[in-house]
């Protein structure tokens, strides 16, 4: 009899599908039932080793030995607990006569199932599981429709080489720049394939806020009465053409009082269609501008919907479309949706819901399809707070993109003053359409929401009080003026909304037109799946700091930024960084694996160029400094200090956060790489760690060491979010683990 084995990436998928092939018995880390296995992982089992594992020589950090390109990339368990799993999937698949692939339908998933094949030696037939939805009909659905591995393949091939250029970048230009430029002890400086650009972007919009001069500027405004009605109207010339001079827009003003004309007005309804469905990008952007949430929290929270409660389809999605064949269970996931009480007052306009093509496109769906709920009914007394929130914001987007457009009638009223435009705007809701769905959510505000690319200028304002209903030809005349100032704003600092908006689409901040013209329409940096770990790594690392959800550098943020877009530029080059994106995603799109496979070879080999080019130039290079820093600020949301991720790369999946882990650390090993101060080098930057307080002793834990610095006698200070040792403690075992730090 055949038996044919299913890996999965988490525990919760494969008791999904094994439920679905029959319900099985536990057995030798696996479920088993007729003719199938369905075994499972831990994430990412295993990681790139650090350099000191292809050569102990490489622990120590010194120049010459750069740059550091292995002949052949290892990967090894990443712990034992991964080791152990990787035997029982090894007991599983021995005498199988195929091998499923249950893990995540992404770049991601495809290298944590392919990279134990690999490792295991798998060399039989490889079948692919592809699932978007975890209840389970879908599940049984995709069973009966499994995929050939070969499909698929190339999205390996393309995790496979970010993984690698991500280790050459991060392990390379990390130390290269440590060594080099890094002014006292402290931290190893951090380069990377994704982050450094993203940290670039921030740095340089940064700058523009610093360098800014506020200028004042005057308005004026009218008081205008026309065939009994008054209301107010304003003079506001554009950027070019303001009035700068108070005494000149007083002249103005006092010269419109008794003027006549008549008036030009234009009524027009319009309609407004309703926002797409949610890919993950968009889901995270609404959840920071909603409910001030990280991208992060918002992966996490929807992560476990999809996983353990299994009541929305999978994020991690690029796509905002649903296919065609979705309209057949449209009503049942409307009805589902609607046996929710909040949204009952909704099922009257839902009776016969709106299909529009711009939801429901073949031609558009990636991988996945859009973020939307699942068939399977939320059980609220299971949901916490956060993931109730999360729910209720998909739940409305989908019901939005099947009601009528909103409606509304926009009103514009001029007045030619004797050569002076007067201007009013204003509009008025006629039919509310898909923002019935919304209704009593509070909306975003839209000072927070303003777009750094368009620098501090804001939209036209409309009129607060509603425009009167004057005819169009009506005489009008003003009876009074005044003149008001204002002042040019800076462009707003990135939210997190805002830069993810900027990772995306990058062309928006691409200055070079050549280079903007290269790029795709869809080139970003970074991928849906991975851009709030670039985002979490930036905090972690110090080099930027939330405040009131604005993204701000730090001082050694922005001096590492300086001297290496003196030295080595292109590494703060989004332009570069989302060419490079591109080639990734044309290595994931190849037609077969022989193709992708050399696609991958390519672009591993013009990295390993760059890199050679790159490391040459940072030695040779004269002048520059970035101060050191002994450890991450602290954050509102952080808990105890983490390990840094991969130098640049998107971190893998594994155990330590529920599906997601901090690939190996480039620093050489993460926080506790830290090294002394280059010889003849003194820092000048104050320690950030502080001396005894009346708690104790600050310590530098990362989150894998959190166990052991508690087995020393550590404490958790929720107060100042850090671990401490106790006062009075003996410090010698915790200077010897290297919990004090190197400064």
């Amino acid at each position: 009899m055949s038996r044919r084995v299913y890996v999965c990436e988490k525990p919760d998928q494969a008791r999904i599908i094994a439920e679905a092939l029959g319900g099985g018995r536990r057995g030798d880390g696996a479920f088993e039932g007729q003719g199938w296995s369905v075994c499972w992982a831990f994430g990412h089992l295993l990681e790139t080793v650090p350099p000191d594992a292809y050569d102990p020589a490489l622990k120590v950090w010194d120049l010459a030995t750069l740059p550091i390109v292995p002949d052949v990339f290892r990967f090894e368990p990443r712990d034992r607990k991964a080791a152990d799993q990787l035997r029982a999937i090894g007991r599983n698949i021995k005498g199988a006569d195929e091998v499923v692939l249950a893990t995540d339908a992404d770049r991601e998933g495809e290298m944590i199932g392919r990279e134990i094949l690999e490792k295991l030696g798998w060399r039989g037939p490889v079948l692919r599981l592809w699932l978007s939805d975890l209840t389970l009909p879908a599940v049984r659905k995709a069973l009966a429709h499994l995929r050939p591995g070969a499909e698929t393949a190339p999205l390996y091939h393309a995790a496979l080489a970010r993984t690698k250029a991500d280790w050459l970048v991060g392990m390379n230009m990390s130390r290269a720049a440590t060594l080099r430029f890094r002014q006292g002890p402290g931290k190893p400086l951090s380069v990377g394939r994704v982050q450094t650009p993203t940290l670039a972007l921030i740095v340089r919009l940064e700058r523009r806020i610093r360098d800014f001069r506020p200028e004042d500027y005057f308005e004026i405004m009218a008081e205008v009465e026309s065939e009994g009605h008054r209301f107010r109207m304003r003079h506001a010339p554009p950027p070019d053409r303001r009035i700068r001079d108070a005494a000149a827009a007083e002249v103005l003003a006092r010269s419109l009082v008794g003027v006549s004309g008549s008036l030009r007005v234009v009524q027009e309804e319009k309609s407004l269609a309703p926002p797409p469905l949610f890919d993950l990008n968009g889901l995270q952007q609404e959840a920071n501008g909603r409910f001030g949430w990280s991208a992060d929290k918002t992966l996490k929270v929807a992560q476990r919907l999809y996983e353990e409660k299994q009541i929305i389809t999978y994020p991690r999605t690029d796509c905002q479309v649903l296919p065609e064949e979705h309209k057949g269970h449209l009503s049942d996931l409307i009805r589902t949706v609607l046996s929710v009480p909040a949204f009952a007052p909704l099922a009257s306009r839902l009776t016969q819901p709106l299909v529009r093509a711009s939801v429901y496109d073949d031609k558009k769906v990636t991988a996945h399809h859009a973020i939307v709920p699942t068939l399977k009914r939320p059980d609220f007394t299971v949901l916490d707070p956060d993931e109730r929130q999360l729910w209720d914001l998909v739940a409305r987007q989908f019901l939005a993109a099947h009601l009528p457009d909103h409606r509304f009638r926009a009103t514009g009223i001029d007045l030619d003053a004797r050569g002076t435009a007067l201007r009013a705007r204003g509009s008025v809701p006629v039919f509310l359409g898909w923002k019935e769905a919304f209704q009593g959510v509070p909306e975003v505000d839209p000072k927070e929401d303003r777009d750094p690319a368009k620098g501090g200028e804001t939209e036209e304002e409309e009129s607060r009080d509603p425009l009167p209903p004057v005819r169009d030809g009506a005489p009008a005349q003003v009876l009074s003026a005044s003149c008001e100032k204002k002042t040019t704003k800076p462009p707003p600092r990135f939210t997190e909304k805002s830069l993810l908006k900027a990772m995306k689409n990058i062309a928006s901040y691409i200055e070079d037109e050549a280079a903007r013209k290269r790029l795709r329409q869809t080139s970003g940096i970074g991928t849906p799946a991975t851009r709030a770990s670039i985002i979490e790594t930036l905090k972690e690392r110090g080099y930027v700091e939330i405040r009131k959800r604005q993204i701000v550098p730090t001082d050694v943020a922005m001096a590492l930024v300086d001297v290496l877009e003196k030295v080595v530029r292109g590494y703060c080059d989004p332009a570069l960084t989302a060419a490079w994106e591109d080639v990734l995603e044309d290595i994931a799109s190849a037609g077969d694996p022989g193709t992708s496979q050399r696609r991958m070879e390519q672009f591993v080999a013009a990295t390993v160029d760059r890199i050679r080019r790159d490391v040459a130039l940072v030695k040779a290079a004269v002048g520059g400094t970035v101060p050191g820093i002994a450890t991450a600020p602290a954050r509102a949301d952080a808990g105890p200090a983490r390990a840094p991720k991969a130098c640049g790369g998107a971190p893998g999946r594994g155990p330590a956060s529920g599906g997601k882990a901090p690939a190996r650390a480039a620093a050489g090993g993460g926080a506790r790489a830290t090294m002394g101060a280059p010889s003849g080098r003194a820092s000048s930057f104050p320690s950030r760690v502080s001396g005894p307080s009346p708690g104790g002793i600050p310590l530098v834990v990362s989150f894998a060491d959190k166990d052991k610095a508690k087995a020393l006698g550590a404490r958790w200070d929720a107060e100042r979010r850090r671990w401490m040792a106790p006062p009075g403690a003996d410090l010698t075992p915790f200077r010897k683990a290297g919990f004090l730090g190197s400064g």
